[in-house]
């Protein structure tokens, strides 16, 4: 895609990449989306982790085994996970980075919005990122945002108000 720093290599426009491709991105795990009644799919592990953790604590209330939060390994790919979804008759919902629509995020967003299908309940965005939405300082090392973010929680260093506003979007998102 134009204006991306992820440029494909030539291979990843072979049909056996693609195919690769799908069984690196339907483990075990995420094949989890296939008995779900509802799926949200979120952009990473942190949107994931967070969210989890945030319903195992009653803080968003959602019946159990009513929806699967499906990590798509990073934006680029939420799109092939919605393709899925519509043609397996899976209703889902979106939750990304806008990345403030960034030059070389601008065509992503696009294409997420563009992969809605009959299936697909709602899309949303943070409009820059998770980090920015929930006022906390970002990690430097990007493994490290899944923890960092969940510590800074527990430490009471997001405030209810955020939280409850995180809540909120996702509820929008679910109904």
């Amino acid at each position: 895609m134009a204006n991306t720093p992820n440029k494909p290599e030539d291979d990843d426009l072979e049909l056996d990449m693609e195919a690769v491709k799908y069984f690196l991105w339907l483990d075990p795990d995420r094949c989890g989306m296939f008995f779900a009644p509802r799926v949200l799919i979120v952009e990473g592990p942190t949107e994931k982790v967070f969210l989890e953790y945030l319903i195992e604590k009653d803080k968003l209330r959602i019946p159990a085994g009513s929806i699967f939060i499906l990590e798509a390994m990073g934006k680029f790919n939420i799109h092939r996970f919605m393709n899925i979804c519509g043609k397996l008759n899976i209703p889902h919902s979106v939750l990304f980075d806008g990345d403030l629509g960034k030059p070389e995020h601008k065509n992503f967003n696009e294409l997420i919005n563009k992969s809605r299908n009959s299936f697909t309940y709602k899309v949303g965005d943070f409009k820059n990122d998770i980090e920015t939405f929930l006022g906390v300082k970002k990690t430097k090392h990007q493994h490290r945002k899944p923890q960092h973010i969940l510590y800074k929680y527990t430490q009471n260093q997001i405030t209810e108000d955020k939280v409850d506003e995180l809540v909120k979007v996702v509820e929008d998102l679910l109904n």
